[in-house]
């Protein structure tokens, strides 16, 4: 199963030390490099947990006209997740859902 995550839940999970819930759940969780420098701002400790790969969006483009609407940690994630073929994308900000919706993109949060 492919996972994306947006910051919001991950930084959530992390603040009542609880994000190991996500590799019980879903293994691995790929997160796109804005919402990984969005974690690291608050979260130092994410750079040594395994389980969260960051990955590169490919499509800057599309990440550019999300912008206009999103934070860059939402944009990316969601372009992340088309790119993926993702089974789910972890978000929860409701114009970022509303987007993910547009791209098709299964979401949870």
């Amino acid at each position: 199963m492919i996972v994306v995550s947006d910051t919001s839940p991950l930084s959530a999970l992390l603040t009542v030390d609880k994000l190991t819930l996500l590799r019980e759940l879903f293994g691995e969780i790929l997160i796109p490099s804005a919402v990984y420098r969005e974690l690291l701002q608050h979260h130092p400790e994410v750079s040594g947990i395994s389980f969260l790969r960051h990955q590169s969006v490919v499509d800057q483009m599309a990440v550019s006209a999300l912008l206009d609407i999103l934070d860059p940690g939402e944009a990316e994630a969601i372009v992340l997740a088309v790119e993926q073929h993702a089974d789910l994308l972890l978000i929860d900000e409701s114009l970022g859902r509303t987007s993910a919706k547009k791209h098709d993109v299964p979401i949870i949060g």
